[in-house]
């Protein structure tokens, strides 16, 4: 048996690494009482720092306060109904599950392979994995699952087809503005400082972002991927599809990091009114 390459160990110890972690809910939840934790120890101490927003020194919230406790109680059940994928999650999966169970799909995918040449395959499931960016969340919800079902269709291995779509989407769509919210009110205006236009900044941002998102168990995401990977391989963990994904994630970022110095090296505009120095 030949040896196994040096990149292959590699991934191996990752993806065993990644098994060992709890499941992405439990994290979550981890991560949450951590939050609330840190709150509460936070909120003793006074700070000088004033908050640009109301001129007032910045405050620490206790969210194990009673107040914080029954406010998140309060408003528990409203947070998942009103959190956006939530009715394309449910909609998408009852049609997909009639659809696949009914054979609709099945006959479907037959047909089209039929007239679409076998080499064509690849290249026709990353375009739509581009074109799925029109619909934002239906992208991760619906496209992914279909990426498996083609690939297990053709004969080919159905995770394939998954790590090919994932890898695809998350290029164009992007993560929920939360995190923005936080990095670029602190970048944004730092950066402004030494001379960064605001447009740069997001353009790294956006890099740094769109590369890492397929990596990461906080993904909201995440654990719907885990489930449709499972679905064919039942041993699918966290280290395994982080594993699969990690080479793309790198090449992603060496790649567009390299599209970006060399669209600033050459002065092409990011887009529209777009500029990389700023001048107060």
């Amino acid at each position: 048996m030949a040896e196994r390459s040096w990149l292959a160990r590699s991934l191996d110890v990752v993806e065993r690494a990644g098994n060992r972690l709890p499941d992405p809910a439990v994290l979550f939840l981890i991560l949450m009482v951590t939050a609330w934790v840190v709150s509460n120890v936070l909120a003793r101490f006074s700070f000088v720092e004033i908050d640009p927003r109301s001129g007032q020194p910045i405050e620490i919230r206790d969210l194990l306060a009673g107040q914080s406790l029954t406010a998140f109680m309060a408003t528990m059940v409203s947070t998942f109904t009103s959190f956006p994928p939530l009715g394309v999650v449910l909609v998408a999966m009852l049609g997909l599950g009639v659809a696949e169970h009914s054979g609709f799909i099945n006959a479907t995918l037959r047909a089209a392979m039929a007239v679409t040449p076998r080499q064509l395959l690849t290249p026709a499931l990353i375009a739509v994995g581009i074109l799925s960016h029109v619909a934002v969340d239906a992208g991760y919800v619906l496209v992914i699952p279909l990426g498996a079902v083609i690939f297990y269709a053709a004969g080919r291995h159905p995770l394939a087809g998954i790590v090919l779509l994932t890898a695809t989407v998350n290029l164009l769509i992007g993560s929920a503005s939360a995190k923005w919210a936080l990095i670029g009110a602190i970048m944004v205006p730092m950066l402004m400082q030494l001379g960064v236009s605001p447009d740069l900044t997001q353009a790294a941002y956006r890099v740094g972002d769109s590369s890492t998102n397929i990596i990461t168990p906080l993904l909201p995401y995440f654990p719907l991927i885990v489930v449709f990977c499972r679905r064919y391989v039942q041993s699918t963990g966290i280290g395994t599809l982080v594993a699969l994904m990690l080479p793309y994630s790198i090449s992603f970022i060496v790649g567009w990091t390299g599209f970006l110095l060399l669209f600033w090296a050459l002065g092409i505009p990011l887009g529209v009114g777009a500029t990389y120095d700023y001048v107060p």
